[in-house]
């Protein structure tokens, strides 16, 4: 695979081409966390977030195959979701983050505004509905 062969690896992957293995592989390890957490039995909240980082990244694998969205941007919105959802009204201070990954995603002119906005929004959507259908209010 191009990411591979290439001298010049980069693990900000800026292509949305070199994304497909290594998200196949997280999405992977996604799966047998949720597999295992629920035959340990683990807290339903655990086990439902692990689900949101699994269809999180299969909707952001999707999608990668025709857009370059900001993976970080979905990889914080959604655990921003979750904090909110554990902690209630304190866990809004976690929201400060967003914009701090937007920002640094800009700047190091990784993604455009687009990107960084589908991501944050698609990550704290998903996570947001995906625990209130599995978890309730």
């Amino acid at each position: 695979c191009a990411w591979i062969k290439n001298k010049n690896l980069e693990i900000d992957m800026p292509h949305k081409e070199d994304r497909l293995y290594p998200l196949l592989w997280i999405l992977l390890s996604y799966l047998l966390g949720v597999i295992i957490l629920f035959i340990i039995s683990a807290p339903p909240v655990i086990t439902v977030l692990m689900f949101c980082y699994f269809s999180n990244t299969l909707v952001v694998l999707l999608i990668s195959m025709f857009w370059k969205i900001s993976i970080h941007a979905v990889g914080v919105a959604g655990p921003v979701a979750f904090l909110i959802y554990v902690f209630g009204y304190p866990g809004l201070i976690f929201l400060l983050l967003i914009p701090l990954i937007m920002w640094s995603r800009l700047y190091l002119k990784r993604h455009t505004l687009s990107q960084v906005t589908a991501g944050s929004v698609l990550g704290f959507l998903l996570t947001t509905v995906q625990i209130y259908l599995f978890l309730g209010f």
